[in-house]
Formats: C-alpha cells, sequence, structure tokens
C-alpha cells in the first residue's frame, strides 16, 4: 500500500508543475493516500497558490479527496514516543513536519511516495520505507 507527501500531492494536482507527469503516472498506478500533516499541507498549498490555480477551500477539500480518499494518520501509541525518537536519530526544526508524514504512512503499513529530495534524508534516519518518483 502507499502514502503520498505534500509534494508529490500538489504535482499531480497541478498540471503546470514541472513534474506534473511523473506524479500523475504515480498516482495513478499506486493510489495512494495522503499521509498525516500531508493532508493539512495539501490543502494549504492548494488555497493559496498564486492567481488562477488557487481554488476556494470547498474546492480543495473536494479535490483532494476525490484524488487521495481518507489520508492515513499516525495512531496515539506512535505520537507519545515521537519526539525522543526524533531527538535519537537527529531530526530537528523544520523536518519535523517531514517526519509527521513519514511516520504516519509508515505506521500504517504504506511506503510513501515523495518528489522531495531533501526530505529523503529525514525519510532515511528515521528507517522510512519510501520511493523518489522521478
Amino acid at each position: 500500500m502507499w502514502a503520498a507527501d505534500t509534494s508529490l500531492a500538489i504535482a499531480s494536482i497541478d498540471p503546470d508543475h514541472q513534474h506534473h507527469a511523473a506524479a500523475r503516472a504515480a498516482c495513478s498506478e499506486r493510489r495512494p493516500v495522503l499521509a498525516g500533516h500531508a493532508a493539512f499541507e495539501s490543502y494549504s498549498v492548494l488555497t493559496r497558490l498564486p492567481g488562477a490555480a488557487r481554488v476556494d477551500p470547498a474546492t480543495a477539500e473536494s479535490i483532494l479527496t476525490q484524488a487521495f480518499g481518507d489520508p492515513c494518520w499516525m495512531p496515539a501509541a506512535t505520537r507519545r514516543g515521537l519526539i525522543r525518537r526524533l531527538s535519537t536519530v537527529g531530526v530537528s526544526g523544520g523536518a519535523v513536519f517531514d517526519a509527521l508524514v513519514a511516520v504516519s504512512a509508515a505506521s500504517n503499513d504504506r511506503t510513501l511516495l515523495s518528489l522531495d529530495r531533501r526530505a529523503a534524508s529525514t525519510y532515511r534516519r528515521l528507517d522510512i520505507d519510501f520511493e523518489l518518483v522521478t
């Protein structure tokens, strides 16, 4: 089973994104759900895109639900020990948000699909099963 981060979700939705074709193909083939926090990030991005690309909140919710269904969420038991785990492997700053997405996918036995090469180091530190879409 598969999950998507924000980078893949937005690229798959936005036809003007430079990686749209690859992201769209990955989503069509694997049918990922959004991983935890990526649902909120994607909603935020869709409602603040520049110009005509921006959509209203109801449309953003509809697009995300139709494209990805119900997100997968991190269980409470996993959240309780996550700060300790992050500190142990040295994840800090903005990478914490990448970790929230990745751990949500992993705790639901899903492989995370991403376009975000920068986040890959966080995924590796946490031993997350992920695939960079190219």
